[in-house]
């Protein structure tokens, strides 16, 4: 398990807590009722499941990776995500790169009916890669923007499927490898293309 891996469940779980304890705040100073006038605070933690393609001259390939999130909606319409993210292992003829990905976004939301809402986010992706070039082996990390978009629908007052697709990108940078001499490596950048299907539980 990398350092991002841990700091990641470390914050997700913290997240998760907090939010916890400010929903159950907010249930015990009401009547125990929803009250449907109140637009407030909402939280939501979930998972998505689907597939990551890299399509660029750097690494080609796809592979079925998961995804953890947790945040909450200020209001209908804005709110906050951290997530977290595998992105698997690519490879070509020269080398081998395997990611993983810790996001914070703000997201934006859009209810068209009753049921279904379309949204958008945009953030930073904070990435761990570890790298493998013939016999040699580094560990890099950065951060870039990132964006996404998707839909939404309420299959109970507490149960929501979501159908998203996110854009990442990975820039490695060849000074940052350390490479020994004799071994020469060009830049490596590559967009992510991450198609997915979701779950989550608000409260």
């Amino acid at each position: 398990m990398n350092k991002l891996t841990k700091f990641s469940i470390g914050v997700l779980f913290g997240a998760g807590t907090a939010m916890l304890a400010a929903a159950e705040t907010g249930t015990s100073a009401s009547t125990g009722m929803r009250d449907d006038s109140y637009s407030g605070p909402e939280f939501y933690v979930g998972a998505g499941f689907g597939e990551i393609d890299v399509d660029e001259n750097d690494f080609d390939g796809d592979d079925t990776v998961g995804r953890g999130f947790i945040g909450g909606k200020f209001n209908d319409y804005v709110g906050l995500e951290l997530s977290y993210i595998d992105f698997g292992e690519f490879d070509n003829q020269f080398a081998s790169a395997e990611s993983t990905g810790l996001t914070i976004a703000v997201t934006g939301w859009l209810p068209v009916a009753e049921r279904f809402s379309l949204f958008a986010k945009g953030g930073s992706l904070f990435w761990e890669t570890d790298v493998e070039i013939g016999s040699f082996s580094d560990e890099l990390d950065g951060n870039e923007f990132f964006w996404g978009i998707g839909a939404q629908y309420e299959i109970t007052e507490h149960i929501d499927a979501m159908l998203e697709y996110d854009r990442f990108k990975l820039d490695l940078q060849n000074s940052e490898l350390g490479l020994p001499s004799g071994i020469s490596s060009a830049d490596i950048e590559s967009d992510l293309n991450y198609a997915s299907l979701g779950i989550q539980a608000s409260f």
